[in-house]
C-alpha cells in the first residue's frame, strides 16, 4: 500500500500567524462537536467508517479526536499544531477552513491539486463564505482570511484540478471534488458545471514542494 510521510515546517515561512485560526471545540457531552462541514459530510454519507480519511490542516484535532473515539479510519496532519503524520492509502480528504487563511493564490491551487492527488475518492472542501461581498482581510489577530462566493469556489476547484474532478455542493461554502475514475452518477452536482477540459496548468504534477517524501 502506498505510504506518504508528511515532514512540513512550511509555518515558519508564514506572512501570517495561521495558526491562530485554529480554535478548540466545543464540548458535545464528554466529546468535541464536530466542525460544521464534517458534521455536513458525514450526514450525507460523504465520509463513512467504510473508507479511510485523512483530515489534512487538521488544526488542534477537535474533528479527528471525535471521529477515532467513533470508529472511522481516520488520521490528520497539521503544518503547526501537528507538523508530521502519514497518509496511508486515504480513500478520502478533508481539507477544512484552510484555503482561505492562504494569502498566496497560488499556493492555495499547488495545495489542492497536492490533497486532490493524495486521496482516491473524495476531498471534502470547506471555506468560509460572503456571498453578498466576497473579500480578503487581515483580522483584528492579524491572520488573513479570505471570504469566497459559492460559484467561485466551484469554478476554482473545476479549473485547478481538470476533467478528473467531479465537483458538487454539500451546503454554503461545502464542496466535495470526486474523483471520477470512483464514480459513475453523482447527485447534487454544481447546477449548470460542466466537466472542463484540463488546463496545462491542472495538468501538472499534483505534487508540490510541501516536503512530501514517497515511502514504499
Amino acid at each position: 500500500m502506498k505510504t506518504i510521510q508528511i515532514e512540513d515546517e512550511s509555518w515558519r515561512n508564514w506572512k501570517t500567524p495561521r495558526w491562530k485560526t485554529a480554535i478548540a471545540r466545543r464540548k458535545d457531552g464528554d466529546q468535541e462537536q464536530y466542525s460544521s462541514p464534517m458534521a455536513v459530510a458525514i450526514a450525507k454519507g460523504v465520509i463513512d467508517r467504510n473508507h479511510t480519511l485523512f483530515d489534512y490542516g487538521c488544526g488542534r484535532g477537535g474533528d479527528l479526536r471525535r471521529l477515532q473515539l467513533n470508529g472511522y479510519q481516520v488520521d490528520g496532519f497539521d503544518p503547526y499544531w501537528s507538523p508530521r503524520g502519514s497518509v496511508a492509502g486515504a480513500e478520502d480528504l478533508s481539507l477544512i477552513y484552510v484555503l482561505n487563511v492562504i494569502e498566496d493564490a497560488q499556493e492555495r491551487d499547488e495545495l489542492l491539486r497536492s490533497v486532490f492527488g493524495l486521496c482516491d475518492r473524495n476531498l471534502l472542501v470547506a471555506v468560509r463564505i460572503d456571498n453578498s461581498n466576497p473579500h480578503e482581510e487581515v483580522t483584528s489577530k492579524q491572520t488573513f482570511q479570505k471570504y469566497y462566493a459559492d460559484d467561485e469556489l466551484a469554478t476554482i476547484l473545476e479549473d485547478v484540478l481538470g476533467r478528473e474532478a467531479i465537483v458538487r455542493k454539500l451546503k454554503t461554502g461545502i464542496f466535495v471534488a470526486s474523483h471520477r475514475h470512483r464514480l459513475t452518477v453523482i447527485p447534487g452536482s454544481v447546477a449548470g458545471a460542466k466537466s472542463k477540459p484540463a488546463t496545462a496548468k491542472a495538468e501538472r504534477s499534483q505534487q508540490h514542494d510541501l516536503n512530501l517524501r514517497l515511502v514504499a
